[in-house]
């Protein structure tokens, strides 16, 4: 349907938007020193990237659960059932946004 092939265009630009941003983020991690100015570059980057995944954020907890929760999830390490000294390390927005606030 035409409305089906407009979300579908609306996803993948968002997509694509979100991919920019997430490479200017870690330009702007990479670059951060003791200069105030470069976290503040950090901070603000972190923020557009946060935005732009809020507007993929529907389609991909839907279709890509595992990939949402990569970027997503909670910031809390977790433990294979079967094998309890496996370690599932967090990361994603979660993780990093203490470190930049």
């Amino acid at each position: 349907s035409a409305e089906g092939a407009a979300a579908l265009a609306r996803f993948r630009a968002d997509v694509r938007a979100f991919d920019a941003r997430i490479q200017a983020l870690d330009s702007a991690l990479r670059a951060v020193s003791a200069d105030p100015a470069t976290h503040a570059q950090a901070q603000a980057a972190f923020v557009a990237a946060r935005a732009a995944y809020k507007r993929t954020e529907v389609v991909t907890e839907y279709y890509f659960p595992g990939t949402a929760r990569l970027l997503n999830g909670a910031a809390i390490t977790k433990v294979e059932d079967d094998e309890p000294a496996k370690e599932i390390v967090p990361e994603g927005f979660q993780v990093l946004e203490p470190l930049l606030y």
